[in-house]
């Protein structure tokens, strides 16, 4: 049987029961989180948490995840001591807390073991080394670096994130989970995009809805910016991904999936990254290049421009904070000019941090800093890498991408896969590229601490489960 037409055949329905009891519980979650005494919301994570282990629909909690890690409006994202409201820490053992999120990959890793499931990447070997890499930093980081106990967990605990790679395609092993995880996953963006118009409808200025919020993740409003946390900004990336590839595999709610790929394009817009806008334009142009469906695209895509020209007539209080925005990113085209706004960033770069990126690698260029105190800043993009892995890591992770490139290829080049899976390998392609050019020129994606930790391993995940789904239709 054809794999792509029994894929095809999968109910899509993005507003089904599924999503009405997804969404009940983000309400709850939120109300109990911001608005009640901080026992209840204890009371609620831990009942989820048991829920997860115990559910055999692991679509759904997964789902409930990475909503809530996304973080919308910014909310959940809060992880300190001494909250009045928010998200709060589980104390573990004593000075060693853990945050719901960390909690939840614990208690999915627990699950992947004990239903001894097995999968296997494309790139499978490249990842285990990568795992057996860090278990040597660990030893040179606790005998070489003498870092504390403190410092190393910090860094493990983060790298819980990354066991999302080895979790993923163990919990949702079949094409029908797969893809109500992805129906589950898309209309979410509506909260992104909300956040967003907020943003600008408060005139640039941090959007206040009565609680009290870590630093961190404020927006700033000084260069009229709009400064998406990184949970966030992984999420909204693979949307605006699996929107695309969702209108090559099936036709239908055309209008809704581009309008979820709108309102990726539009946060991009709406925070002026210059970077971002230009991958995102490269994405977009390879759908458009790929498609049949071009001139019905393009209409969709104008619609969208003289929506935008209209708003910025008006007179509501968003106009100057999204006009100064898309004038940053407008920049981006003045490289290579004198006085220009994307010069000094660049220079701002490398006159004022790669230097002091470049005495930490000449003191230790082959393992870096791994698990000590010692982090790379990651807005010198790929420099931050060699600070925490060393070139060993950077070599590492040149055959990861490398491996990945050619699984996407592969399928693109083979005659007897199907046009649907090769323009979603051409999509997927543009997607890791996107990814290696921001990484490689501005905000570090790969390495111990990243700054957007779901991006690829979402998108290595949906990609690799239908690049096999690809290959199954020779045999099949």
């Amino acid at each position: 049987m054809n794999s792509t037409l029994t894929y095809k055949r999968v109910k899509e329905k993005f507003f089904g029961i599924d999503f009405i009891k997804l969404f009940s519980m983000l309400l709850v979650t939120f109300f109990l989180a911001y608005y009640a005494p901080k026992f209840f919301i204890y009371v609620l994570l831990g009942i989820t948490l048991i829920l997860f282990y115990r559910s055999k629909s692991n679509f759904f909690w997964l789902a409930y995840f990475i909503i809530i890690f996304s973080a919308p409006f910014g909310l959940f994202a809060e992880q300190i001591k001494g909250l009045h409201n928010g998200f709060p820490l589980f104390q573990i053992l004593p000075g060693i807390s853990l945050n719901y999120f960390q909690i939840f990959e614990i208690i999915a890793i627990i699950k992947v073991i004990v239903l001894k499931r097995k999968y296997a990447y494309f790139i499978k070997k490249e990842l285990n080394a990568l795992v057996i890499y860090f278990g040597l930093l660990v030893i040179i980081a606790f005998f070489i670096h003498k870092a504390s106990i403190v410092s190393i967990l910090e860094v493990i605990r983060h790298l819980l994130h990354y066991s999302l790679i080895y979790t993923l395609p163990r919990l949702i092993t079949n094409k029908y989970d797969f893809k109500k995880f992805i129906n589950l996953l898309l209309p979410f963006i509506i909260l992104h995009f909300s956040d967003a118009v907020l943003f600008l409808l408060n005139g640039g200025d941090y959007f206040d809805v009565g609680f009290s919020r870590n630093q961190r993740y404020s927006r700033f409003a000084g260069s009229g910016r709009f400064l998406t946390i990184g949970q966030s900004f992984g999420y909204t990336y693979n949307v605006y991904i699996l929107s695309m590839v969702y209108m090559v595999y099936n036709n239908r709610y055309k209008l809704l999936k581009t309008s979820f790929i709108l309102m990726g394009f539009f946060i991009v817009l709406a925070g002026g990254f210059r970077s971002w806008f230009v991958i995102y334009i490269i994405i977009l142009a390879t759908y458009l290049l790929s498609t049949n469906r071009k001139v019905a695209t393009i209409l969709y895509g104008l619609s969208f421009i003289i929506i935008s020209i209209g708003i910025l007539n008006t007179n509501f209080e968003f106009n100057n904070t999204l006009t100064n925005n898309i004038e940053r990113i407008l920049t981006v085209t003045d490289l290579g000019e004198e006085g220009s706004i994307a010069n000094s960033s660049i220079d701002e770069k490398t006159e004022n941090r790669l230097p002091g990126q470049l005495l930490l690698i000449a003191k230790s260029p082959l393992t870096g800093y791994g698990f000590t105190s010692i982090k790379g800043d990651t807005d010198v993009g790929n420099f931050a890498l060699i600070v925490d892995l060393g070139i060993i890591g950077f070599i590492i992770y040149l055959f990861i991408w490398a491996k990945y490139i050619k699984m996407l290829t592969s399928v693109i080049k083979n005659t007897l896969i199907s046009n649907e899976h090769k323009i979603a390998a051409k999509i997927f392609l543009a997607a890791i590229i996107g990814l290696l050019i921001s990484h490689f020129t501005t905000n570090g994606v790969f390495g111990l601490v990243s700054d957007i930790p779901l991006t690829f391993i979402l998108l290595l995940f949906v990609s690799d489960f239908l690049m096999k789904e690809a290959n199954r239709t020779i045999t099949n």
